[in-house]
């Protein structure tokens, strides 16, 4: 809103910091304006009366007017309602100026960057704020222009920057902001004691945002440091125990104070230095050499970039995660039971590759579902099918049954040119070699996706675990099958290990108290001990949040629609005539094709032996034959 019409002389242009600096003095310090705040704020609200003050008449003016300015239908009636009640009289302004609530309102706007907002977002004219005395216009104008700056600063406060994730930036953020009704902060900010207190209520109470926004204020300090104490760019390997002059400026820089000289490589220097080198993902060996140097006079906007944007994303999640609940971060490949606000179990997981990310969202863990089998989702299904095809294979050698209706059908006998896919159920038994192993927990979502086991455990070793369809593939499942169960239904009531060496497929346990899970995407954590750790970004997520608060959504690559249907034109082209049908036998799991006479696999040939036979009670035994034995080895 341009206040320039208010303008009076010279006067009118005195800047509004030093006024907005009265905020920093502790309400307590001031006792005359704590009382009259308090007067202001409990005295009962006059209905509105021909009668009623001059800047109480300009104000509803103000707010019959341009109410209509505000956007959101919810905005406008929560500032008429919010007005009304008080017999529209000024809550944060006077005539003499901004009132001791709106000092302190204006003051915390002001410094908005501390919790990773853009302070210019609520910027207010100055023009009026230099004079000892205010028209009732501009007494209308200043509280107006400060009631939608708080509106404005919640909304932000809640994440609103960036309303609608999985549509503005990809589809696999499927997050929105919680935001806080208009007439609900309204009249927390008016009616609170100390209203700079209520705006900071707005921000997510999560412990890690905390801890991030402390994070951001400390890194925001650093980039204030003294010129002279930047480590020159080029200059020897410090190691420790030398002395050198380059020491000396180290030391200013981490703020360590010295044991001997300044110029001595102490051990406290090294153990900071050893701290500062593992927040920048450097090895934290405490030798200070090219790379170190560099990270040491990097200006930090980088760091404070990536810190804001995963603030922002703290700011799209549940205000209550759970006593108890599960919490999956991708960029960490991890995944913590926590209760309590402490980690109880945390274990490695596998996640979605690039092009099949795992998605980002929150659901509840109800079923866990022992010696389970797979049903195939069609992006799977149309990869089998063409693997087969080039394979000169049929799924059914690969372990598949395919069902229409219910009913096994040959998968060699479908025209799949024309056949409609999702029609199809394509599963595979439970059993040795079953993609999902011996355990899944699923939270029912449109993604399909879950936590599982997986036979193949040699990938969690690789420190980037970018592996799955966009599943969450556990090391360790059963341990925490086994306290989840133990925690919904009591201690040794139930034996997950036996259950699944009975062998008893698809055995369902449901949680009498679905357990929250949170998949989610932060690269900046920070541990108990205060140490921050920067990770990587394997999807982009980080990037593209820091690109809309910067309002740069022509430059934000948003991907493919993961949710659209699959597009199955591939399978015009399939052709599965020249292979014979791969024999079905009831006690079959999974079939490979070998000659005689040794058993060992040639490329392309139609299936002619099995090697994993039903044993019964849904469990398969291993074939041990001598071409077996030796197909397995060559294998490996």
């Amino acid at each position: 809103m341009n206040w320039q019409s208010f303008k009076s002389g010279a006067s009118a242009h005195v800047a509004l910091l030093p006024y907005l600096t009265i905020a920093f003095i502790s309400l307590s310090a001031m006792p005359q304006l704590a009382t009259a705040a308090t007067i202001a704020q409990t005295a009962p609200m006059p209905a509105a009366t021909e009668s009623q003050a001059p800047e109480n008449k300009a104000l509803q003016s103000k707010v019959n007017s341009l109410s209509s300015a505000l956007t959101s239908p919810a905005d406008r009636d929560a500032v008429k309602t919010f007005y009304e009640a008080r017999g529209y009289r000024p809550v944060w302004t006077g005539r003499d100026g901004l009132t001791p609530a709106g000092i302190e309102l204006t003051a915390e706007l002001a410094n908005a960057d501390d919790w990773g907002l853009q302070a210019a977002d609520f910027e207010l004219d100055s023009s009026s704020f230099a004079q000892s005395e205010w028209s009732p216009e501009q007494v209308a104008d200043a509280e107006f222009e400060i009631t939608v700056a708080i509106l404005t600063y919640a909304r932000q406060a809640r994440g609103g920057r960036i309303s609608e994730p999985d549509r503005l930036l990809s589809t696999y953020l499927d997050r929105r902001p919680s935001p806080i009704a208009p007439a609900q902060v309204l009249r927390s900010v008016g009616d609170a004691a100390k209203p700079a207190l209520a705006l900071h209520g707005l921000h997510p109470k999560h412990e890690q945002f905390l801890r991030l926004r402390a994070l951001y204020a400390d890194l925001r300090q650093e980039l204030r440091i003294d010129p002279n104490a930047m480590l020159p760019p080029k200059g020897p390997v410090l190691l420790p125990g030398v002395t050198h002059p380059d020491v000396a400026i180290l030391r200013r820089r981490l703020d360590v104070p010295a044991s001997v000289t300044d110029e001595m490589y102490d051990a406290a220097l090294v153990t900071a230095v050893k701290k500062f080198q593992d927040e920048a993902s450097l090895r934290a060996d405490g030798n200070v050499g090219g790379k170190t140097r560099a990270a040491l006079r990097d200006s930090g906007n980088r760091k404070l970039a990536r810190i804001q944007a995963n603030m922002e994303q703290w700011r799209w999640m549940p205000d209550d995660l759970g006593q108890q609940h599960l919490f999956v971060n991708i960029p960490a490949f991890t995944v913590a039971l926590v209760r309590d606000n402490r980690t109880v179990l945390e274990e490695r997981v596998i996640v979605g590759k690039s092009e099949t990310q795992t998605p980002i969202f929150s659901k509840a863990v109800a079923t866990i579902v022992l010696n389970p089998s797979w049903n195939l989702p069609d992006s799977i299904k149309l990869e089998k099918l063409l693997a087969a095809q080039r394979n000169g294979t049929s799924i059914e050698s690969e372990g598949y049954e395919i069902r229409k209706a219910g009913k096994i059908v040959d998968s060699m006998k479908v025209n799949w040119n024309k056949a409609n896919l999702s029609s199809y159920v394509f599963s595979q038994p439970s059993g040795d070699g079953n993609a999902l192993g011996d355990v899944k927990f699923l939270f029912p979502n449109k993604h399909s996706v879950y936590l599982h086991d997986t036979p193949v455990k040699s990938l969690f070793s690789s420190p980037e675990r970018l592996f799955s369809h966009g599943c969450i593939r556990l090391r360790n499942p059963l341990t925490l099958a086994q306290k989840l169960i133990d925690a919904d239904k009591g201690s040794a009531t139930f034996n997950v290990k036996q259950t699944i060496n009975r062998g008893k497929d698809n055995t369902l346990v449901t949680l009498a108290n679905p357990l929250p899970i949170h998949v989610a995407y932060f690269t900046v954590w920070v541990d108990d001990d205060g140490t921050a750790k920067f990770l990587g970004d394997p999807y982009g997520h980080e990037e593209r949040i820091t690109l809309a608060l910067q309002q740069m959504w022509k430059d934000i690559d948003r991907g493919d629609d993961h949710l659209a249907a699959v597009d199955t034109d591939a399978l015009k082209n399939l052709r599965f005539e020249a292979l014979r049908p791969a024999p079905r036998r009831s006690n079959v799991r999974r079939a490979l094709r070998f000659d005689a006479p040794s058993g060992l696999l040639r490329a392309g040939s139609p299936p002619k032996s099995w090697f994993s036979v039903n044993t019964g009670g849904g469990r398969s035994r291993r074939d041990t034959s001598v071409g077996e034995l030796m197909r397995s080895a060559l294998s490996n």
